[in-house]
């Protein structure tokens, strides 16, 4: 249990260094090279996560649980960069008429995707087979990809890309 606090406490210990990350590379790159940044920061938790559930597939716990929460800080400090840009990205990518959509959309992706895996994770872990540490490794790999899916769309779907 305690574990299990320590991974989802560590985005609201680290919400405010990467706002001031997110905001520095907002003025010293633009808007573009801060969402590059961004994922940067969530492929590189991504994969350091990934890791560290590998490790434990191999019976190394501790260094399995070092590796997820290194992966899950890396991920917490990529997050103020995505949740703090949906009206920005919406006002330089899209057309006038799609902005208010664009800026609602942004903002409520982060609760409709924690409402999905609140409701689809648990059930989804307690049918799938193999050891908690496989399905950590596999939600991974799947994430990842729909992560890969989400900013190709975004990317294709912008009207003028800064």
């Amino acid at each position: 249990r305690r574990y299990v606090t320590s991974l989802a406490t560590v985005y609201a210990v680290l919400y405010l260094p990467g706002s001031a990350l997110a905001a520095r590379a907002v003025r010293r790159g633009g808007l573009r090279a801060s969402l590059l940044e961004a994922a940067g920061w969530t492929v590189g938790g991504a994969l350091v996560r990934m890791g560290g559930a590998a490790l434990a597939l191999l019976g190394w716990r501790r260094a399995a649980y070092a590796g997820v929460l290194v992966g899950q800080a890396t991920l917490a400090v990529a997050q103020p960069y995505l949740l703090n840009a949906p009206a920005a990205i919406a006002q330089a990518w899209f057309p006038v008429k799609e902005r208010d959509l664009a800026a609602t959309a942004g903002l409520l992706s982060n609760m409709m995707g924690q409402a999905f895996a609140e409701a689809l994770i648990p059930g989804l872990a307690a049918a799938a087979p193999g050891s908690a540490e496989s399905r950590v490794f596999w939600v991974t790999v799947a994430s990842g990809a729909l992560c890969l899916a989400a900013a190709a769309w975004a990317f294709l779907r912008a009207a003028a890309p800064p």
